[in-house]
């Protein structure tokens, strides 16, 4: 019998949102927006947010009507549509005229980008990010807006291609099961196939040699562990409701960062789970997912679960 987990609802897509910013990453995203509008008919709606940090704004008492004032919005508002036109033409492909699906407000980008996904009730926030972009740096606005989006976030590396191969790592919780169920309702749509991955490691876990000193509790027999794990995943994946599409699964041992890293090369999108428990980031997005949110060449699908809050 499919487990509760197999029946978790999939993210459906309806409504993107392309977060547009003073980087050049901008083209990437709207491309991206796009190639997913016209698959999905989905709508899409443009933000751009006048201001870099909310540090830039506390020494204003209004900083809103400052730029509202300084006319700082309306020249953002018509930098925007042209440099959306410029990419996409008049139009966004649901029909909405590109000028009046763009949103310009003035604050701290993250909390713009937020405050306008949850008013659209977005699926999906779009965002470009450039791959030499120092690996450290991230871009803080990428941070916080992965970490809090209502649903789920698409992070688009380079200029978007033809998806047919989604890659996806689970780690056998509910986020990363809500992820397999996404991308499976998104390879229906795509025609895609899912290539699922889970990386077993040896990490943390030491093998004991010496059986005559049984009151050792932190030592296991690493193999005893390993087949427990596979066997686990396998009844898993068992227990999946596939929806009929076409799947692989691979069990490997080895560090899960560097396997989905290795794993990229056969793939055109890595959709992957995250959880949010506090605001730490380490915390909120787990040290795997932030580390291939990072470090991955493919563009990224970041999915939160429902059930996860942010305190």
């Amino acid at each position: 019998m499919p487990t509760d987990e197999a029946r978790m609802p999939a993210l459906s897509i309806h409504e993107l949102l392309v977060a547009i910013d003073a980087q050049n990453t901008n083209e990437h995203a709207l491309r991206a927006a796009a190639w997913l509008a016209e698959r999905t008919s989905a709508r899409v709606g443009i933000v751009h947010a006048v201001g870099s940090t909310l540090a830039d704004w506390t020494w204003m008492d209004d900083p809103r009507a400052t730029a509202r004032a300084e006319g700082l919005i309306d020249r953002a508002w018509r930098s925007t549509v042209r440099q959306a036109i410029g990419v996409l033409g008049d139009a966004l492909p649901d029909g909405t005229r590109v000028e009046d699906a763009v949103v310009v407000r003035a604050g701290a980008p993250a909390e713009v980008v937020l405050d306008e996904a949850r008013r659209r009730d977005a699926d999906v926030i779009v965002l470009g990010f450039e791959l030499d972009r120092p690996r450290l740096d991230f871009g803080s606005t990428a941070r916080r807006v992965i970490a809090g989006a209502p649903r789920a976030v698409w992070l688009q590396k380079h200029a978007p291609r033809p998806i047919e191969r989604l890659l996806v790592p689970i780690d056998l919780s509910k986020d990363s099961l809500l992820a397999l169920a996404s991308a499976c309702e998104l390879a229906r749509t795509l025609k895609a196939r899912v290539e699922v991955l889970h990386a077993f490691s040896s990490v943390g876990y030491v093998v004991s040699t010496w059986p005559d000193y049984p009151d050792m509790g932190a030592l296991v027999a690493l193999d005893e562990v390993r087949d427990g794990d596979r066997s686990e995943f396998e009844r898993c994946m068992s227990a999946f409701d596939w929806r009929g599409i076409e799947h692989s699964q691979r069990f490997i041992e080895g560090e899960p960062v560097q396997a989905v890293l290795d794993a990229q090369s056969g793939a055109d999108l890595i959709v992957l789970g995250t959880h949010g428990r506090s605001r730490a980031m380490a915390a909120l997005l787990g040290s795997v997912a932030w580390a291939v949110l990072r470090k991955a060449h493919l563009p990224v699908l970041a999915i939160r679960h429902p059930e996860r809050t942010i305190g």
